[in-house]
């Protein structure tokens, strides 16, 4: 049976059915999905059952894949999958960001090549529904297209500060370690500030979207600092209506692929407490320079 693709959000997320994902996919249907997915941001694939090498396979035929600087939370024998779960090692220890990232974010946009996209898969979710985390996406396209004339002039050609380090974005929380560690120096070293368009064209569709994020976004160079904060929390609380949001509601088996280029996204809802088990593998496709 052929693949079908279905809106789901606006124009904004689609999903993509009567497709195995474990399977050999021919090259007419491969490129209906990169088709569909220069139209629709987000896509949903229900009903998968991947193993962690056909997960990276799959993935693969989208681009190149990132390793994520927190080595410690990657997949043992498969350092391409990155681990978000509530379960600990026998001593009670993390073995993953358990908050699966509740600040608005792109992947990646910390480093001087950010993220193209990501591949998240639910392996395991919580039998109670009270217990679940879910993801909600911004269509980051509509958010720039609808800013206020002056704005978007007023933003044209500037640039964003992006930072890995959360304890130096003053809107959010001190960390939480029973959820996150603090980052090692190494980690800081591999991570230096960088700067990105606030306007990033796409280079696929050539379409304009905001490039700015709650989380790793915490200033604006090259004007007065608080004239920067000021602009970012009209951007932010902007690009926060509801009109241009959607929110998954996990099942097991389902996959979603996003472009990290024109969405932000956030994990939604309470952590899984045990024996409540959520387990996602997410592969991150790497990206080029915004500029």
């Amino acid at each position: 049976m052929a693949i079908t693709i279905r809106t789901i959000s606006e124009a904004f997320a689609a999903e993509c059915a009567d497709i195995d994902l474990s399977a050999p996919i021919n090259g007419p249907t491969l490129g209906k999905i990169k088709d569909a997915f220069a139209a629709h941001p987000v896509l949903l694939f229900r009903g998968q059952s991947l193993t962690p090498k056909q997960q990276i396979a799959y993935s693969r035929k989208f681009g190149e894949l990132e390793i994520h600087v927190s080595k410690q939370y990657l997949l043992s024998e498969h350092p391409e999958i990155l681990l978000l779960t509530n379960e600990r090692n026998p001593d009670g220890s993390r073995i993953s960001i358990a908050d699966g990232g509740t600040g608005w974010h792109s992947d990646l946009s910390y480093l001087a090549k950010p993220a193209m996209g990501s591949l998240l898969y639910a392996v395991r979710t919580p039998s109670d529904p009270k217990s679940a985390q879910d993801t909600e996406w911004c269509d980051m396209y509509r958010a720039y297209e609808t800013l206020p004339d002056d704005i978007r002039r007023r933003i044209d050609g500037l640039n964003a500060i992006h930072v890995f380090n959360q304890d130096l974005n003053p809107r959010m929380p001190p960390i939480d370690t029973r959820y996150r560690d603090k980052h090692t120096s190494a980690v800081r070293d591999l991570t230096p500030p960088v700067k990105h368009p606030i306007v990033r064209t796409h280079p696929v569709t050539g379409r304009k979207s905001l490039y700015v994020s709650i989380r790793f976004t915490v200033g604006i160079a090259d004007i007065d600092e608080k004239e920067g904060a000021e602009l970012l929390d009209q951007l932010f609380d902007h690009q926060r209506r509801p009109e241009f949001r959607f929110l998954h509601r996990w099942t097991a088996g389902d996959l979603i692929m996003w472009d990290n280029r024109c969405t932000n996204h956030r994990a939604v809802g309470k952590v899984a407490e045990l024996p409540n088990i959520r387990r996602m593998h997410r592969t991150t496709l790497s990206g080029d320079s915004p500029y």
